[in-house]
């Protein structure tokens, strides 16, 4: 747990030297925001901690953390898309080597960025039961 902080505290440096101002997005991870909805037990959370830089590309420190899981998680990524469509992923952050909490990073393009800010893009978490997903939600901006 303290090399996780220290790794955070190191990424978080780099990301926040560039002057910019960080934004936060959480995603509240439930398999009824899945298209379609499902029924099962598992839930999760991802917050992302974002840098827009001038160009509007933008740098994402995400964590997702998945609970109840009855299945192996055999991925997570952020995908592309509003919220009850179903997108192509942008940034792999886990395959099957999922281990809880998932700590990734994604460099956004700027058609990207413009999506974030959105609300267009959403974090999914991937098992061996549901391969499609089984929760989801869309990267909510907080502040």
């Amino acid at each position: 747990m303290k090399r996780t902080v220290i790794s955070l505290l190191a990424v978080s440096a780099v990301l926040f030297a560039t002057h910019a101002t960080a934004q936060v997005f959480v995603s509240n991870l439930s398999p009824a925001n899945e298209n379609p909805p499902l029924d099962t037990a598992m839930g999760g959370l991802a917050v992302a901690s974002v840098v827009v830089h001038d160009d509007g590309t933008s740098t994402a420190l995400i964590i997702v953390s998945a609970f109840a899981n009855a299945t192996p998680i055999t991925a997570s990524h952020v995908h592309v898309g509003p919220a009850g469509v179903n997108g192509p992923v942008i940034c792999p952050l886990a395959g099957p080597e999922f281990t809880n909490p998932v700590i990734g990073s994604c460099d956004f393009t700027a058609d990207q960025t413009t999506a974030l800010l959105n609300g267009n893009l959403y974090v999914n978490v991937h098992t061996q039961t549901n391969p499609g997903g089984e929760i989801r939600d869309q990267l909510n901006f907080v502040q």
